[in-house]
């Protein structure tokens, strides 16, 4: 398969290239919005976990705290995507005070 000038790629690195295009993990969550699949099994599972809320209990997530945020309800599995997130949609707020907003120094954990 030639696609996206990407014909130079050999091996994994084509492989991996592929990805973009091939979705074969799809949601199976009932109603579920994402209409397109994703690359890879642990795509499918971040999805699971930061739309769905699936596999969520016992691990660190980071729920956004500022207000009228659009995303209050998503979960960040990830510390450094969710200060992206602070930092891109409430740049006139205090991250450190949102990070610190459930008592906690550095992140925000909640557990399901």
């Amino acid at each position: 398969m030639q696609c996206c000038r990407a014909y130079h790629l050999q091996g994994s690195l084509h492989r991996k290239h592929l990805l973009k295009h091939v979705k074969n993990y799809r949601c199976t969550y009932p109603g579920c919005k994402r209409q397109t699949g994703f690359g890879t099994q642990n795509d499918l599972d971040r999805h699971e976990k930061s739309v769905h809320h699936i596999g969520v209990a016992n691990t660190k997530n980071y729920r956004c705290a500022a207000r009228n945020c659009a995303k209050a309800t998503k979960l960040w599995p990830r510390l450094d995507n969710f200060k992206s997130h602070l930092t891109r949609m409430h740049p006139d707020e205090d991250m450190n005070l949102l990070l610190a907003k459930y008592g906690s120094a550095s992140y925000v954990e909640q557990k399901y």
